[in-house]
Order: structure tokens, then sequence, then C-alpha cells
């Protein structure tokens, strides 16, 4: 009988180690799998570029950007909800001449626009690199661009997109960068045209079609497309362009895919 109970003892004893072993095993991998995917704050002293240090410094009197964030026609409310609208973005010079942070009216206008670029930066990041956002201004502010930017932190550009677009207050691009540093980007697409302000003003007939982009950052700070949704092509007027209480996400526009 005895000897019946320590078999059984050590039969129970076997069965709730093992449960043990499965539980901590299973909270390990779902702990690192967490902190793989977390954001996480960066100290600038693993920054190794001397550039990118004195632009944290810079952010961490004037303020850094705070997830999460809408570039969109109610930019100037995040502002001043997270006490940054008397923050001023950094000055950013294009590492050589195949930049792609420029803007200009014209499309086909190749030309850089160095004495009006900035940066303005994350302290937050979702792995070894710095998350920043680059803006380009057009002489006279007839255009405004933005790029969602991952940095090395020694400073060179890992990748980017496009987040935020204007032509004359005319809204053609905006977007969400969400509290994971998932990004929804609403984009409207004027295939048929080089340009579609002029004199400050958008064109007439201006046919379009808007597109929505989600995208994540990887843990090796690249951008991948997660889905794309186009819309059914229509006429823009400029009322629509210029209207500043509507988003171009809460618009109502056909979709055509699922």
């Amino acid at each position: 009988m005895k000897q019946q109970l320590l078999i059984n003892n050590e039969c129970m004893i076997k069965k709730i180690s093992f449960v043990l072993f499965v539980l901590i095993s299973t909270n390990i991998a779902l702990a690192q799998q967490t902190d793989a995917n977390s954001i996480r704050g960066f100290r600038i002293s693993e920054l190794k570029s001397e550039k990118m240090k004195e632009t944290c410094e810079y952010y961490q009197i004037a303020g850094f950007l705070k997830l999460p964030v809408n570039f969109d026609r109610k930019y100037r409310s995040y502002l001043i909800k997270n006490n940054l609208q008397n923050m001023r973005p950094y000055p950013y010079r294009h590492v050589n001449d195949e930049s792609p942070f420029y803007v200009n009216v014209n499309k086909k206008n190749m030309k850089r626009n160095d004495k009006d670029s900035r940066i303005y930066l994350f302290n937050q990041t979702s792995g070894n690199y710095v998350v920043g956002v680059v803006m380009a201004i057009a002489p006279g502010y007839e255009a405004v661009k933005r790029w969602l930017v991952t940095f090395s932190f020694s400073g060179d550009v890992i990748d980017y997109i496009p987040i935020y677009e204007t032509f004359a207050q005319s809204y053609v691009m905006e977007s969400q960068v969400n509290q994971d540093f998932s990004v929804d980007v609403n984009h409207i697409d004027f295939p048929g045209n080089d340009y579609i302000v002029k004199d400050y003003k958008p064109l007439d007939n201006l046919k379009g079609q808007r597109i929505d982009t989600k995208y994540r950052i990887t843990p090796e700070g690249k951008f991948e497309k997660l889905s794309e949704v186009h819309y059914q092509p229509q006429i823009y007027t400029p009322a629509m362009l210029l209207d500043k209480t509507t988003n171009i996400r809460d618009r109502n526009e056909r979709r055509l895919n699922k």
C-alpha cells in the first residue's frame, strides 16, 4: 500500500513539474515576443552619430514627438494637446544629391529644397534605430511634404515612407502613426497631373484616386506594407481639397477592393 502511494506521489510530482515547465516556458516565450515588439526609449549615449546626438539633445529641451500622432488637418490640435506648439523643428541637410526628401509643386521638378528641410524626432523606438519625421518645404510654402524615416544609431537612413503632403493648403496625403508604430497612410493620387495647383489655387476638374495603405516597422527598421485599399476614382473639387474639417480617411469614396 505504501509502495503504491509512493508511486502515485511520484507520478503526481512529475505531472506538476511538467505543467510548471510548460507554463514557465510559455511565459518566457511570450515575454521575449512582447519585448521584441515593445516600444521603448533609447539613450543618447547609444547613438554613434554626433549629428544625431546633437539633434536628440535639442529635442530633449524642445520636446519629442509623442505616440500616437496624426499628420492631418488636426495636427495643430495635437501639438497644443502635447504642449509642443512652440517647438521649432531642427534643420535637416541632404546627405547627397540622391536624397528623396524634397518637394515641388510640379512633380517633375527634381530640385532639392535644402534650405527648408527640417527634422522632428520621437524618443521612442521598437528596435535599434531612431524614428523621425523629415519635412521639406517648397519655395513660398506652396508645397509641404513629410516622410516617416528610420535612422541607424550611426545616423544613416534605413528606410522611409511619405506620410503627409499639401499643395497650397490642398491636402492630398495624411497619416496616423499609431501607438505600436504601425502607420496608416491616406493618399489621393492624381496620375494624370504633374501639378494640381496654380497661383496658389487648386485646379478645376482634377480626377484623383484615394489609396489607403497600412505599414508596420520591422525590428530591423524597415517599413513593411501590410495592406492597400483602392477607391473609385472621382473628381476632386477645390472646395473638397481645401476643406479644413474633413480628413481623407473620413471621406465616403466607394471602396474597390476588400
